[in-house]
């Protein structure tokens, strides 16, 4: 049955990867078995012909178990969505890893409206330890970066900061919404 044929939610989530290149503890898709890859193009056309022929306004979420950047055509889905007359906004959550400039810049002239960025510490031990890399820098950095990009360039692209308190530690959430609050529209 296609979307067309049923009432469309307000917001339709699109897995396009259950691939990630972290290991965070916090994460399901760490303890599955799940064959692993990448939503095909057919599959991602039949979705927004779907979502479009529905013709009621909607979100769509780019995200799911994987992550969104590591597909390699993320930024033309962001674009056809876009182009989608009834599609009223398009985000994901990242983990900011492989969110560099270019690929910022990119999303956001591709029509990007929303970014949640996960980061669930300010600490490059903590990080090692919680999400099985060591990447700290790089992400606080990609997100600074991309909150930069989407300033400079009159972007309205909403940007929330997700964070998981692992421990009952208020002064961790206080300090990255000192840290954050300046940068994105949420913590």
């Amino acid at each position: 049955r296609s979307l067309s044929d049923q009432a469309l939610p307000s917001m339709v989530a699109v897995e396009l990867t259950n691939t990630c290149n972290l290991r965070c503890a916090k994460c399901p898709l760490v303890r599955t078995s799940r064959k692993r890859g990448f939503m095909d193009d057919a599959l991602f056309e039949k979705i927004l012909h779907d979502i479009e022929s529905a013709g009621a306004p909607t979100e769509i979420a780019l995200s799911g178990s994987g992550e969104p950047t590591l597909h390699p055509r993320l930024v033309e889905y962001v674009k056809a969505a876009r182009s989608i007359p009834n599609v009223g906004g398009i985000g994901f959550a990242t983990n900011g890893v492989e969110l560099t400039p270019g690929l910022s810049e990119s999303l956001l002239d591709a029509g990007l409206t929303r970014l949640k960025a996960s980061l669930d510490t300010d600490d490059a031990v903590e990080y090692l330890r919680l999400n099985g890399r060591d990447a700290y820098a790089r992400v606080a950095a990609n997100f600074l970066s991309f909150c930069e990009i989407n300033r400079t360039t009159g972007n309205r692209c909403r940007v929330t900061l997700k964070s998981t308190l692992y421990k009952n530690d208020l002064s961790l959430g206080r300090r990255l919404e000192e840290r954050w609050s300046p940068y994105v529209d949420q913590v």
